[in-house]
């Protein structure tokens, strides 16, 4: 077996909670949180979280630096369940970077030519995360939007922190354009899309190139985009059961640990004076999300800046959801909406 036993024993707990009867479920985990707006977590989704912490399940944050890494990736392995066909998946390495990055194609067998693509940052708190981490996720991408997916491997912290990964993004996004010939992309319908801190890299790659060059459209998925922590949302759910203050702590003490950088348009997208010429947004938060008010908050700047902006606010689930489509429901039914958004954008 390629998992060990654990791992399967976990998969399998992971698939079989969310189904339990409800008053079972109630006995055993008690009632799912309420939001302070009044909104109820989605039920399966609140016992499969509760359920993975009693088994074991650990904040991979708490743990050393490999470690964490490492059960980071397990984690999201627990409800793998896209299929493996359909998709043909190489790699290849950037060398018109600052460093090498590696990056990852997922081209769909069914398209047109030339195609249109997605350029992809993977989230993990600038600290977490990589190509294998993000797989999945990248495939249903691929698959559902009929585009050809670029999953990039920009570098981590606290190895390379704050810029190192903006360097990376922007870097990546315009070589990977520069390559469109060569790769039989459209070089006008290319968009960036990412999730969590992926969805800050997305959100800064855009601003950063407006126009010719640039991005066609962005998909921010529970972006981060104000490291200041400022709004309620952080307070609200400093205990969340994905993402909780100690996470968040450790994630900008690794990438950015110098607060002056923290109003920086280039960390806090937030807080660019102009946001004018950003090419169109899908933005996606949720509703038990410590980043929800200010993903919530970036949209509304960006629609204010004159700014084509579709947002949606996922109000019953949280962090993450994007990666438990295969055993929640409504986790599937949200990535579905957003896949569909992109689609819309680079086919219509």
């Amino acid at each position: 077996m390629a998992l060990h036993l654990d791992e399967a024993l976990l998969r399998g707990v992971s698939r079989a909670i969310p189904r339990l009867p409800d008053a079972l479920a109630a006995r055993l985990f008690g009632r799912p949180p309420v939001s302070p707006e009044g909104d109820v977590l989605d039920p399966a989704l609140y016992r499969l979280i509760a359920s993975a912490k009693r088994v074991g399940v650990s904040d991979a944050t708490t743990l050393p630096l490999e470690q964490a890494r490492v059960g980071f990736e397990k984690s999201l392995r627990l409800t793998d369940g896209v299929p493996r066909r359909g998709l043909d998946v190489r790699e290849f390495t950037l060398t018109e970077t600052p460093a090498p990055l590696r990056v990852r194609m997922y081209r769909p067998h069914l398209r047109v030519s030339p195609s249109p693509a997605v350029v992809f940052f993977h989230g993990g708190g600038f600290v977490l995360g990589s190509l294998d981490s993000h797989n999945d996720l990248c495939r249903i991408l691929a698959d559902r939007a009929r585009a050809v997916v670029l999953s990039v491997d920009y570098r981590l912290a606290p190895e390379h922190p704050f810029p190192t990964a903006t360097v990376d993004a922007i870097a990546a996004f315009t070589a990977l354009r520069g390559r469109a010939a060569a790769l039989d992309l459209d070089p006008g319908r290319i968009a960036v899309v990412g999730d969590s801190a992926g969805g800050n890299l997305a959100a800064v790659t855009a601003n950063a190139l407006r126009g010719d060059g640039g991005p066609c459209c962005q998909w921010l998925i529970y972006p981060a985009t104000d490291f200041t922590r400022a709004m309620p949302s952080h307070t609200h759910f400093a205990d969340a059961l994905i993402l909780p203050k100690r996470s968040i702590d450790r994630f900008l003490y690794d990438y950015a640990p110098d607060p002056a950088t923290h109003r920086d348009p280039a960390a806090s997208p937030l807080f660019a004076d102009d946001l004018r010429g950003v090419c169109p947004a899908i933005v996606q938060t949720a509703g038990f999300d410590p980043l929800r008010d200010e993903g919530d908050a970036y949209a509304r700047k960006l629609a204010e800046h004159g700014v084509a902006v579709t947002h949606r606010c996922e109000r019953t689930l949280l962090h993450g959801f994007t990666h438990l489509g295969a055993v929640i429901p409504a986790a599937r039914e949200a990535l579905h909406w957003g896949v569909a958004q992109l689609r819309e954008r680079l086919h219509g």
